[in-house]
């Protein structure tokens, strides 16, 4: 949802010109949208987008401005591939959108005067174009949202059964009324389904955070004075107000690829690689959670007992949690662990380093013993023989999914058919791949 304003004094201006300076404000608006759209740092596509004006508040002040909603997406020139938004803010900058609004209604104003010959410009104030104006950029949609609409439903669905008993009263007509009613009590379930499902996931979450929070007050409790700190807060058993969940997938979970890539309700897929020479895909599962770290241990779960037991096992920074290496080495004594502390470019050494100074980061320093420990096993040369094995084993294995057989999105929806997409697609490599060492082995 995305709100563009004019400020206090230009909206006199705007009322004396009503006729043509809303059209304006359109153009300006619309100009700027796809000015930043096409700037690839943001989207680098075409944008598309509903808008409407508003020119009264409910106070019946007046206050011109436009409402637009659009999709956090962009479609490639190309029209093949759809672009998503970037950058740590949603959608667009506000303070760049705003002065980008702001000058192009300027530049408008300017030429409508150079065209028709008329002296509009000089009749608004200069501090107009000195100050910053308003424009709104934020996701819509939210948790606390939806209990609001659930309430309006609710009365919107006794009104109209209200209305249906007064029609069977008066023998008006019999089909209207209930296909409105059938349609509101349809998605009144839907948002009843999704709010007990939000309270459920809180009520998961407070159970799993109940066992740390029990910690810290005992450990609290064993301080004295000053030294006692702030009482911890006991874990929520509801949701929070910005909590979201999508009515068409409940399973699903809002995910990004990277700080650079916009929020989507997606699922996050695995797979366990063999590393020893094969490539073949010995485990396949679909998480729910959008980071990596926790998912080590359900991944080793899932290697079919049938194979055997690993005897090692490679995994990014992504991977990288002090409590679950320590559980493996506890449970699994058997199982040599090679997980990186560190970014991928850390491992990368470089006898001549092209970039500039400044966009040369040092990786940061673990100071948990076991994370130390960790990065002093990577850097040891059997360290580095083992985990460079990683970059040329996992990482081909997504490439050729989404480049060779084309799989970039799930077409299903839940958890469960999401799973059984995931199991064919790494079957159709398991086939694919199984036919290529065959084919190797007989021209070898």
């Amino acid at each position: 949802m995305n709100t563009f304003t004019v400020p206090q004094e230009l909206r006199g201006f705007a009322y004396r010109e009503q006729g043509w300076f809303y059209a304006l404000m359109f153009r300006a608006m619309s100009l700027s949208l796809m000015e930043f759209a096409q700037d690839g740092k943001h989207l680098g596509g075409t944008l598309g987008f509903s808008a409407v004006l508003h020119t009264w508040t409910r106070e019946m002040g007046y206050h011109p401005h436009l409402h637009l909603i659009m999709p956090g997406l962009a479609l490639s020139a190309d029209g093949l591939r759809v672009r998503r938004a970037k950058g740590k803010w949603y959608m667009f900058p506000v303070k760049a959108l705003a002065a980008g609004f702001r000058n192009r209604v300027r530049r408008l104003i300017e030429a409508r005067d150079a065209e028709e010959g008329t002296q509009h410009f000089m009749q608004i104030g200069r501090q107009v174009w000195r100050k910053p104006w308003v424009v709104d950029v934020r996701a819509v949609g939210r948790g606390q949202r939806a209990g609001e609409l659930r309430t309006q439903l609710r009365l919107d669905v006794d009104a109209l059964l209200g209305q249906a008993e007064v029609s069977d009263r008066e023998d008006t007509d019999p089909q209207a009324l209930p296909a409105e009613t059938a349609r509101r009590e349809k998605l009144l379930g839907k948002m009843d389904a999704a709010c007990a499902q939000l309270e459920a996931r809180a009520q998961a979450r407070a159970a799993t955070e109940q066992a740390e929070y029990e910690r810290k007050v005992a450990a609290r409790a064993e301080r004295d004075g000053f030294a006692k700190g702030p009482e911890p807060k006991p874990p929520r058993d509801t949701p929070e107000p910005d909590e979201q969940i999508n009515l068409s997938d409940p399973d699903a979970r809002l995910m990004r690829k990277s700080k650079r890539e916009s929020y989507t309700q997606s699922y996050n897929a695995q797979a366990i690689v063999d590393a020893d020479g094969s490539l073949l895909i010995v485990g396949q599962r679909v998480s729910t959670c959008a980071a990596d770290v926790g998912e080590t241990e359900a991944d080793l779960a899932a290697i079919p007992p049938s194979l055997g037991t690993p005897t090692a096992a490679l995994a990014d920074c992504g991977y990288a949690d002090k409590a679950t290496i320590e559980r493996l080495g506890r449970d699994r004594p058997g199982l040599d662990l090679y997980i990186s502390v560190h970014r991928e470019d850390a491992h990368a050494e470089r006898r001549y380093d092209w970039r500039p100074l400044d966009k040369i980061k040092a990786p940061r320093v673990p100071t948990d013993p076991i994370l130390i420990a960790m990065a002093k096993k990577l850097r040891t040369p059997e360290g580095k023989s083992r985990y460079r094995r990683r970059a040329c084993t996992v990482e081909p294995v997504f490439g050729i999914i989404k480049s060779a057989i084309g799989f970039r999105q799930f077409l299903l929806r839940g958890l469960k058919k999401v799973n059984g997409e995931w199991n064919l697609i790494c079957l159709a490599y398991n086939l694919k791949r199984l036919h290529t060492l065959r084919q190797t082995s007989m021209t070898a």
